[in-house]
């Protein structure tokens, strides 16, 4: 898709002030989450976007998580994966890279499975991160106001909800989170106006000071149910939020 050539050269993603989740790579993202209790490592793509008729838009790919678990029970492992999710994500940024480099931008979000296979084959080592410290460096608490760790501890918080439920209205990073219902294959959750359903996916949007972030989360990524799907939704949703500031 042709559009209006950017003052920037393509989105990169949150600035993580964090040394131990900053990946050194333009648009692969790192983040912290907890789910069930447990300490999750998120991998995620960021790039540019086009729109019809319009300037592009910032969006990120979710493309892997690993579990503080997977790491104690056999740590090679874990270490591989991990950095197969980050080999993942900078394929799709160098992909996103070569609609830049033609003037254009993507016209779809981009998943690992439209990189060509010579680009796939071209992408380097990923970096070496220390996934061990980025676990260990989880700190849960609770938050009453905006500082750094106040955010960081209403963010565990907010990764611990059930949607089963509905919540009452939050303020998080900017960010005002009012809790809607909707029914999911029969099941009804409540979800903040900054999620949707679609067919067979959760839809993400979060307006920042860049600019709007849009993503999906599909059920066939996470074993074909809503449910599932939903968590994996909700927990990227809080990362997203957590990183980008309200506009």
């Amino acid at each position: 898709m042709k559009s209006r050539p950017s003052q920037h050269k393509g989105y990169g993603g949150p600035n993580n002030r964090d040394p131990l989740l900053d990946t050194g790579v333009p648009g692969v993202i790192v983040s912290r989450a907890i789910k069930k209790d447990q300490k999750r490592v998120v991998v995620s793509a960021a790039f540019q976007m086009g729109q019809p008729g319009g300037k592009p838009k910032p969006v990120m790919r979710y493309v892997g998580s690993l579990f503080e678990g997977a790491l104690a029970d056999d740590p090679l492992d874990a270490c591989r994966r991990f950095s197969g999710f980050l080999r993942k994500a900078m394929a799709i940024r160098r992909y996103a890279e070569s609609f830049y480099e033609r003037g254009e931008y993507p016209a779809s979000r981009l998943h690992y499975d439209d990189v060509p296979g010579s680009i796939v084959e071209m992408v380097p080592e990923p970096p070496v991160m220390d996934l061990r410290a980025i676990m260990d460096s989880f700190e849960p608490g609770h938050a009453s106001g905006e500082s750094e760790a106040d955010l960081d501890g209403l963010a565990l918080t907010l990764q611990g909800y059930t949607l089963e439920r509905r919540r009452p209205p939050i303020v998080f990073n900017g960010h005002r989170l009012t809790f809607h219902s909707l029914m999911a294959e029969g099941v009804r959750v409540f979800v903040p106006e900054q999620m949707g359903r679609g067919r067979d996916h959760w839809w993400l949007t979060v307006d920042t000071e860049d600019g709007q972030i849009l993503d999906e989360i599909y059920d066939g990524d996470h074993g074909g149910g809503s449910q599932t799907s939903l968590r994996e939704a909700w927990l990227y949703l809080v990362s997203l939020l957590r990183a980008h500031p309200a506009r």
